[in-house]
């Protein structure tokens, strides 16, 4: 993968407390959710709840649907000195077809991920810009009304 294709990013707070995240990703309206190195998806859940667990060995995580709307969660990736805010309405993205009653969890911790990817769970609430003229890649967020 390309470097300059990469977004670094400082820091992450959870619900208002610094996580002590931050690193690279890549942006891509191709992938729902978010995905995550282990370490890192699994201490953002510690920060929301204990009883967010990982369901399987692809790295899905979730949570019994029937507590998701008690959860506090408010994430924000802090990317060029900017915070980019998840709202708790993200946090789950369905009941699980093969667990009635679970929710999977946003953030996904596939095996062997390395690299942050923010999908489209993030890049809903901000206009995304992708500038690929030769030498100046780059990618650039801005606000819209929906953003929280």
């Amino acid at each position: 993968m390309d470097p300059n294709l990469f977004i670094a990013f400082d820091e992450t707070y959870v619900n208002g407390v610094r996580a002590r995240i931050g690193g690279v990703a890549v942006a891509d309206s191709g992938t729902s959710n978010i995905n995550a190195p282990r370490i890192d998806g699994e201490g953002i859940y510690k920060l929301i709840s204990p009883r967010i667990q990982l369901l399987d060995t692809k790295g899905t995580w979730g949570l019994p649907c029937s507590e998701v709307s008690d959860l506090p969660m408010n994430i924000t990736f802090v990317i060029g000195g900017r915070g980019y805010t998840l709202p708790r309405q993200e946090l789950s993205v369905g009941e699980l077809v093969s667990q009635s009653g679970m929710c999977q969890t946003l953030f996904n911790t596939p095996p062997g991920v390395d690299v942050w990817i923010f999908g489209g769970s993030l890049l809903k609430y901000y206009y995304t810009v992708w500038d690929v003229t030769q030498g100046k890649e780059r990618l650039g967020f801005a606000k819209v009304t929906h953003s929280p």
